[in-house]
């Protein structure tokens, strides 16, 4: 017993020491913070694009889709 705690104790510390080692790239949260504010900017300038009208025509398509697909499912 005493043997094998020998040879796994030094592994243990070197993958503990390692772990504590590993630091996220400075920045990082940076860049993915952009990207969702491009993302968001994308989506309003479409919504924007589609105007009032687009927008009423897209939720009425999507919910009579989904009620299509709903009622299908019920057991006749």
């Amino acid at each position: 017993m005493a043997n094998l705690l020998d040879k796994t104790l030094p592994f243990i510390v070197k993958a503990q020491v390692m772990l504590a080692s590993r630091k996220s790239t400075k920045g990082q949260g940076v860049i993915e913070y952009a990207g969702a504010l491009v993302v968001a900017a994308v989506m309003v300038a479409a919504v924007l694009a589609i105007g009032p009208s687009g927008i009423k025509t897209l939720f009425s398509s999507m919910l009579s889709s989904i009620q299509t697909y709903l009622t299908g499912q019920l057991p006749k």
